[in-house]
């Protein structure tokens, strides 16, 4: 009777032991097929969408976009010093917004801090200065004169460790077509302005992003015609908020190990 009572016992345990493992290895499973990498989703959404007359109709301040009210968002207003292509400001010790890259072929940035379409800023977290309230700064532009196209404006945002997050960019075109593109990895999202003599339109274009798992997201404005001389390409400013980071595998791991041995304690009592 002793006998077949220790042998009845230890089938039990090797039973429970069976099955705390099985389960165990479930949850590790599921663990792990959560870090599996996905490919990444990028969504264009258009959020302002103002045109104005370029040279006859009156100067038009946008709505005034409140970057600090965006969060912890790194955020960058892009400009040109005459040489080079600058940050006229941007969030104090940001890292991830690069500088604004800018093929002219044989155009110029005549129409840098200019122009009819104004974006209006608001920040308490800048650089230099530190805040301002309702600050017009025209950007970097890009004119595309004596009806030449291959002209670009291009910058690239650094992703590393972001799974997910937004991208606001605020751009304009002047006579001309415009094609905007944010590629992350092989995914790609899109927007287009196309406007035609003597009209210049402004945009705030959100790119929402999932599953990220590269370290860049490259932005391109690239003039594919041109309807006038005077026609051109701005680039205002960008941010990137509602960023989420990505997991460790060693954090994943943990989570995995305290889940099996909540499962035995459970199994135990």
């Amino acid at each position: 009777m002793f006998l077949k009572n220790v042998s009845k016992s230890a089938a039990v345990f090797g039973f429970h032991l069976r099955t705390q493992v099985a389960s165990g290895l479930a949850l590790a499973a599921v663990v792990s097929f959560a870090g599996v990498s996905q490919a990444a989703v990028i969504v264009a959404t258009v959020v302002e969408n103002v045109s104005t007359h370029q040279w006859n109709g009156p100067t038009k301040t946008m709505a005034t976009a409140d970057l600090t009210s965006l969060g912890n968002a790194d955020w960058a207003i892009f400009g040109w010093d005459g040489t080079n292509s600058v940050h006229l400001n941007s969030k104090l010790n940001a890292t991830r917004i690069g500088l604004a890259s800018v093929a002219f072929n044989g155009g110029d940035t005549r129409f840098s801090g200019r122009g009819t379409v104004v974006p209006s800023w608001t920040y308490s977290d800048g650089t230099g200065p530190a805040s301002a309230t309702n600050q017009n700064l025209g950007g970097i532009g890009a004119m595309h004169g004596d009806q030449n196209t291959n002209r670009a404006i291009s910058f690239n945002v650094d992703v590393t460790g972001l799974s997910q997050g937004t991208l606001s960019l605020w751009y304009a075109t002047s006579q001309g077509n415009d094609n905007l593109t944010a590629a992350l990895g092989s995914a790609t999202a899109t927007d287009n302005i196309s406007e035609g003599f003597d009209v210049v339109r402004y945009k705030r274009v959100d790119f929402g992003f999932t599953d990220n798992t590269d370290n860049t997201l490259s932005v391109l404005i690239d003039r594919t015609a041109n309807y006038s001389w005077t026609n051109s390409t701005t680039l205002y400013a960008a941010a990137l908020y509602s960023a989420v980071v990505v997991p460790e595998p060693a954090s994943l791991t943990l989570v995995g190990l305290g889940g099996m041995l909540l499962l035995a304690r459970r199994r135990q009592a």
